[in-house]
């Protein structure tokens, strides 16, 4: 049933952007396996500055970071938006769990393989962390996660 909804989705998406005065094909629908795979390229380019940024602020703020994230002790929900390999997060989660912080993280991406092979090397590489990775676009998945004893949900959408 999920596959067929993401049919129809796409085709409303679909006659919504090339019936517009300005033809448009959403970007979501660049990243299935190549397409991941050709931005995950793009990001490790030297003229692709924002990634090193971004590891860079994560690298020296980590600790700051999860004082402001982990203000009650009670716990999080870390939900990544757009998820794609984690390579940004992967510094949080590993200084979150050597704090031995209580928290789950849930990746959310449109292509199927990036969540996977996320999925699959957080749990090989990470045993103790508790992850669970959504397939799909991110508007339509958010609204269905729940707290699961949490006392609260971070939202990181991270990038350009």
């Amino acid at each position: 049933m999920e596959h067929i909804s993401l049919i129809n989705e796409f085709a409303t998406d679909t006659i919504e952007g090339l019936s517009s005065n300005n033809k448009f094909l959403s970007s979501k629908y660049f990243y299935d396996y190549n397409g991941s795979r050709i931005f995950q390229d793009i990001m490790r380019m030297p003229e692709y500055y924002l990634t090193d940024c971004e590891l860079e602020i994560f690298e020296t703020q980590k600790q700051h970071i999860l004082d402001e994230l982990n203000t009650n002790n009670g716990g999080f929900q870390l939900i990544e938006l757009g998820a794609g390999d984690g390579l940004k997060t992967k510094i949080l989660l590993k200084h979150f769990l050597e704090k031995e912080v209580n928290f789950k993280y849930s990746p959310i991406d449109i292509s199927k393989d990036a969540v996977v092979q996320l999925v699959d090397g957080i749990r090989k590489e990470y045993p103790q962390l508790k992850v669970k990775g959504l397939i799909g676009d991110y508007f339509n998945l958010i609204s269905q996660i729940q707290p699961n004893g949490y006392s609260k949900k971070i939202v990181l959408f991270l990038g350009s």
